[in-house]
């Protein structure tokens, strides 16, 4: 089996044991991220978006997706997130939700857009349907993995979870585990079960990453 490292900092190695083969997932390097100013980020990367609901859920997910790429290179302030979105938010029904959290902005000392996670729950309270979110909480409690790669799974998962806006996601934490097929389950190893959806979503991607740098050394 693949065996996840948990905290273990040291640098993986494989180790022959009895037959069997366990690589340790490395532990996430820590890299200095160069802050990036809302001015810099790039305009064109995000259609604007008037408060059609047939778009709303589109909008929301390619502004997170594009900030999710910078990070890995760049820093970006959860306010230089909600001003950049709200930038794109200039006509009709988008443009009055876009002022009023402009105008409750201006009011806070020290001023404070609030944080990126509080703004996509607003946002979807907002302009996503009731109708989609109850479908998509419907459909979480059912999802498997099946033959999904772990990273489709865990992607897939995620937005699933963001379209069911909970108020605790962690509450629901359960259904990472539940979906998992049996092959991923009989090949991977926990010493210390993961307690938030974070730590799931970052131990299946870590166990993944390190199968496949085990089948690349396996060629070699």
């Amino acid at each position: 089996p693949i065996r996840p490292a948990g905290t273990n900092t040291q640098q993986p190695t494989a180790q022959q044991s009895s037959g069997t083969q366990t690589v340790p997932v490395p532990a996430p390097t820590q890299t200095m991220a160069t802050q990036l100013p809302v001015a810099e980020l790039k305009h064109n990367a995000l259609v604007d978006f008037d408060g059609n609901r047939d778009d709303a859920r589109w909008f929301i997910s390619t502004a997170d997706m594009y900030f999710n790429v910078l990070q890995l290179t760049h820093s970006i302030s959860d306010t230089a997130k909600i001003a950049f979105v709200l930038q794109h938010m200039k006509e009709k029904e988008a443009a009055t939700w876009s002022l009023a959290k402009q105008q409750a902005a201006a009011k806070t000392r020290p001023f404070t857009l609030g944080t990126w996670d509080a703004f996509k729950k607003d946002f979807d309270a907002a302009f996503v349907s009731a109708e989609d979110q109850a479908e998509a909480c419907s459909k979480i409690q059912r999802f498997r993995q099946e033959n999904r790669s772990i990273s489709n799974y865990v992607t897939e998962f995620e937005a699933l979870l963001t379209r069911c806006n909970y108020s605790d996601p962690d509450e629901h934490i359960a259904l990472i585990p539940q979906g998992l097929n049996q092959k991923t389950i009989q090949m991977m190893h926990f010493e210390n079960l993961p307690t938030t959806m974070a730590g799931w979503f970052q131990t299946l991607r870590d166990y993944e990453k390190a199968a496949v740098q085990l089948m690349d050394n396996r060629q070699e």
